[in-house]
């Protein structure tokens, strides 16, 4: 299961409340995260939102691909075979959203490189918890840091038509409201689950 959304939209508080929610119900689940997720990860997520000089967006997809590739080998592929619910605070529509999208590389040859670095396996599920930019921006202001790139306005604003473009009549997502309750919206989300996976 991926959970994706832009920066502000609720998506890692809605992805730990369904964690806890299935554990409740003693379902096999594990909560894990892109970009991080493993110990290289999480050091080229740290080194990218902490660098003082600008990449290139063709170095900043590849760095998130090798990311993902050490995700997938590490953690994703050995839950799918001991039968885990894994939950994915993002996954590789982000880097199509944020690279592609937003930073106009071309969402082919992303799409392409993803599968690979993900051996061709695909979320049974995507939520897209949708928001608008203004209660995103009040959140992300909330947390009283520093913007990074990735949550100033105009970036958010091309990162929320890229999530509308990409998901448009696709089947295996389900768009939340990302303005609703947190709890009733991780009801919402369980019972999706559930119904997927019995």
């Amino acid at each position: 299961v991926a959970i994706e959304g832009i920066d502000g939209c609720g998506k890692s508080l809605l992805a730990h409340n369904v964690y806890y929610q299935l554990k409740n119900l003693n379902k096999k689940v594990i909560l894990t995260k892109e970009p991080g997720g493993t110990p290289f990860g999480e050091k080229v997520y740290t080194s990218l939102i902490n660098a003082d000089f600008m990449l290139s967006p063709e170095a900043e997809f590849l760095l998130f691909a090798a990311s993902r590739a050490e995700h997938f080998d590490k953690v994703i592929i050995p839950n799918l075979l001991s039968e885990s619910i894994i939950l994915s605070d993002r996954m590789g529509d982000s880097s199509i959203v944020y690279q592609g999208y937003a930073k106009n590389q071309p969402t082919t040859m992303l799409t392409t490189i993803n599968h690979w670095a993900m051996h061709t396996i695909q979320p049974a599920i995507t939520f897209y918890v949708h928001i608008d930019i203004n209660t995103a921006l009040e959140r992300i202001k909330q947390r009283n840091t520093a913007l990074h790139i990735f949550e100033k306005k105009t970036f958010l604003e091309k990162t929320i038509q890229g999530f509308d473009a990409l998901y448009h009549n696709r089947k295996d997502v389900i768009i939340l409201d990302g303005t609703k309750d947190p709890i009733a919206l991780a009801h919402q989300a369980v019972e999706r689950i559930l119904q997927h996976h019995e």
